[in-house]
């Protein structure tokens, strides 16, 4: 199997001869992962999905608080209700996904995603929103680690950074447009208008992702079992860089929970904002985000140095936070908000590049979900926690602290990061 495509390039495969001259097959790379037009079908599904998501989201958000006057309790339970479905199914998403098709596995997320639209847009209760989060949650576990595989079987393994930069960037520039215009559609017509426009697009990326190939990872595929989990949580325990990746990112997305399930309340009540301001300050989230984005695309030389590009992330997102609550005013939250967006770019593509460089092209899958499992597992402690604290949470001292946890979860990362490479460049860890 030729590891920079995939297999791709072994005779007999159908896939071969659908993807023709798009893909690689031999040293030379393409001028720009977009040419290969496979993965292009699969960026603009993404761009589609992120544009129906992300309006959705912040309608969601936005009509819990203002429509229904959520508590803080009750918006760590809508919390929780995307991240528990996303924690429970993502592992075993992963587990088939390597042994079945990434393509329809996508496919299947993504209808979930369709299904969780109308349920938000008929609301006539928190319990509603509770339902419609959770078929959110499904979706993304599914959607993650085919994502994730495909990725890996359709682009070359010296462009995977750049690759996820691109399905990043797509992302963002998706959060930018749906939550922008949500923004404006949510203080023209209210917020149920937003779910029509993200009914659309949520069809449109099924067109998309229906061209992508039907391609498979080549290597030994037995029958699914449960002790594969097992499996995938021996191997990121394993390997250095994924171990050091679980623990600074389930560290920083325990804060970073508590930001997201407590902000709309922070608007309301602090920055003193209307329901529409929720979309605008993730509009430019979404920015920061894309800008971010577009910078790791355009890195070149990344193999090895992922681990220190996901710490400064984290460190950049931990600033931002903190300016954002710290100081008590609608533009410097824009500013904090700029800034979380930009280092989340820093953390997506570089840590799925660890992934699928290191684990192993069987084992992408599922060790891309036991991540994403053990990350979303701090997210439900985060909302537990606040459930069960109730009234005594005080928001803005909580998102201070928080800003300043994940500021020193950061900092610990690139230490540590660097650390490990300088024992992998002298010999004493295996380089993979």
């Amino acid at each position: 199997m030729d590891e920079r495509t995939g297999g791709l390039d072994q005779p007999g495969l159908v896939e071969d001869t659908l993807l023709g001259p798009t893909i690689p097959h031999g040293g030379t790379l393409p001028p720009h992962v977009l040419t290969i037009r496979p993965f292009l079908w699969l960026v603009l599904g993404v761009a589609a999905a992120g544009l129906a998501f992300w309006g959705f989201l912040a309608a969601v958000f936005a009509q819990a608080t203002f429509e229904f006057h959520a508590s803080s309790s009750e918006m760590a339970a809508l919390g929780l209700s995307i991240s528990a479905p996303y924690a429970v199914f993502i592992p075993l998403q992963g587990v088939l996904v390597d042994r079945w098709s990434p393509k329809w596995m996508n496919l299947s997320g993504y209808l979930a995603l369709v299904a969780a639209v109308p349920v938000a847009w008929a609301a006539d209760s928190l319990v509603s929103l509770y339902v419609s989060t959770a078929l959110v949650g499904i979706a993304f576990a599914t959607i993650e680690p085919a994502r994730s595989s495909l990725t890996g079987l359709l682009v070359d393994v010296r462009r995977l950074v750049q690759a996820n930069g691109m399905i990043s960037a797509a992302n963002q520039l998706s959060l930018m447009v749906g939550t922008l215009a949500g923004g404006f559609i949510t203080a023209a017509v209210g917020v149920r208008t937003v779910y029509a426009v993200a009914m659309f697009a949520s069809v449109a990326s099924i067109g998309f992702n229906l061209v992508v190939p039907d391609v498979r990872q080549g290597g030994e595929r037995p029958a699914v079992s449960l002790r594969d989990l097992g499996q995938g949580l021996r191997t990121a325990r394993r390997v250095p860089e994924i171990r050091l990746l679980v623990v600074v990112g389930c560290v920083a997305w325990l804060m970073v929970t508590t930001f997201l399930v407590l902000e709309p309340i922070f608007i309301k009540q602090v920055l003193h904002q209307g329901e529409s301001a929720v979309s605008f300050l993730w509009f430019i989230h979404g920015l920061g985000a894309m800008l971010g984005a577009i910078a790791v695309s355009r890195i070149r030389r990344s193999a090895g140095r992922e681990l220190l590009l996901v710490a400064g992330g984290v460190t950049t997102v931990g600033i931002g936070l903190l300016l954002f609550s710290a100081i008590v005013s609608y533009p410097v939250a824009f500013l904090g908000e700029g800034l979380m967006g930009a280092g989340f770019s820093f953390i997506f593509a570089p840590a799925l590049a660890l992934i699928q460089r290191t684990a192993g092209e069987e084992q992408r899958g599922r060790v891309t979900s036991i991540f994403g499992s053990l990350q979303e597992m701090t997210g439900i402690v985060s909302s537990v926690v606040i459930i069960a604290l109730g009234s005594l949470v005080v928001i803005r001292p909580t998102l201070c602290g928080a800003g300043v946890l994940v500021i020193l979860t950061g900092v610990a990362g690139f230490r540590a990061a660097i650390r490990l490479r300088s024992r992998v460049m002298a010999g004493d860890e295996p380089s993979r």
